[in-house]
C-alpha cells in the first residue's frame, strides 16, 4: 500500500514485537537491574512466534524471534539464579518456560532449566526437565552432547 491509500497504517502502530525487543533492549542495557524489564518483555511472549503453521516465508522472522525470546530468557535465568539479592527460583523457571514455549528445541533454555531444579536441590523437577528435553529432542537423530553430558552429570550427582 502506498501512503496516500486510505487504508495505510500510521507509522505509530506498533505491535507486540515492538514492545519486546524495546524492553529487552532497555533490560539488557541496565545488567541486573533491567530485569524488571526483561521479565516485562518475557511477559509479550507466550508460544511459537508467529504460531504454528506460519507460512515458509516467515521461517527466517520466526527464528530470529525465537533466538530473541530464547536469550532474554536465559538473561533472567541467570540472573535470577545466581546467589545475591536477585536469585528468585522459581522467577527463573518461569522463564525458561516462557522460552521453551516459543522454541522447544533450545538446548541453552533446557540446560538452564536442569541446571535450576539441581541447584535448587529439586530431583523431580530434575527428571521432569530432562523428561522434557528428552520428548522435546526424540525425534533429532543425534542429541546436543553439552546438553547430554549435563544430563549425566546432574542425574549421576
Amino acid at each position: 500500500m502506498s501512503k496516500t491509500s486510505p487504508y495505510a497504517l500510521s507509522d505509530k502502530v506498533r505491535c507486540d514485537w515492538n514492545e519486546f525487543e524495546r524492553l529487552a533492549k532497555l533490560g539488557v542495557s541496565r545488567g541486573d537491574g533491567g530485569l524488571p524489564y526483561l521479565e516485562r518483555a518475557l511477559t509479550l511472549a507466550g508460544g511459537v512466534p508467529l504460531g504454528e503453521h506460519a507460512a515458509s516465508w516467515m521461517e527466517p522472522l520466526r527464528t530470529y524471534m525465537q533466538d530473541q525470546i530464547a536469550d532474554v530468557a536465559h538473561t533472567v535465568a541467570t540472573y535470577r539464579t545466581l546467589k545475591g539479592p536477585h536469585q528468585d527460583f522459581p522467577s527463573a523457571r518461569q522463564a525458561c518456560a516462557i522460552g521453551l514455549s516459543a522454541d522447544s528445541l533450545s538446548e541453552t533454555l533446557h540446560r538452564a532449566m536442569m541446571k535450576i531444579e539441581a541447584e535448587a536441590g529439586n530431583r523431580t523437577g530434575l527428571r521432569t526437565a530432562v523428561a522434557h528435553w528428552q520428548d522435546a529432542t526424540r525425534h533429532l537423530s543425534e542429541v546436543d552432547a553439552k546438553t547430554q553430558a549435563l544430563v549425566d552429570k546432574l542425574l549421576s550427582a
